[in-house]
């Protein structure tokens, strides 16, 4: 929201002197709605995570164990998600997102404790925990 109008006008300043710009507002306008839909979705990702394991869905082990499959994931979103196709934006998109979702496997780790501390016995069967 911030860089995105003065990057543009940097690259509206490499026109030659005398060749006027034959950018339309539209195709503006759908540059910056799909850029802002792409970045606010990207980073909300870890947001779901956190909601998913807070209902018991996913714990923090199992995002652990595929830790390495989601970074690639999260790295084939950002080629996709982004307009350019250079390296440097996807890389942009991808590490933040990366950070985030280990900010997400720490939450849940941590909810994932909280939640044993507040039920010891939730692993044993009926019969186990009576005996205890």
């Amino acid at each position: 929201y911030v860089t995105l109008p003065k990057g543009l006008e940097i690259l509206i300043g490499f026109n030659p002197d005398g060749i006027t710009n034959i950018l339309e507002f539209s195709g503006y306008l759908q540059f910056f709605t799909r850029t802002m839909l792409v970045f606010g979705i990207a980073f909300e990702i870890p947001v779901f995570v956190v909601l998913l394991n807070l209902a018991g869905v996913v714990k923090g082990r199992q995002l652990a164990d595929h830790r390495p499959w989601i970074i690639v994931g999260l790295f084939v979103f950002a080629a996709v998600a982004t307009p350019s196709a250079d390296p440097f934006t996807m890389t942009f998109m991808a590490v933040p997102m990366v950070l985030l979702f280990f900010v997400a496997e720490i939450i849940a780790r941590w909810n994932d404790k909280r939640r044993a501390r507040n039920k010891p016995h939730a692993g044993l069967s009926p019969d186990e925990a009576s005996q205890l």
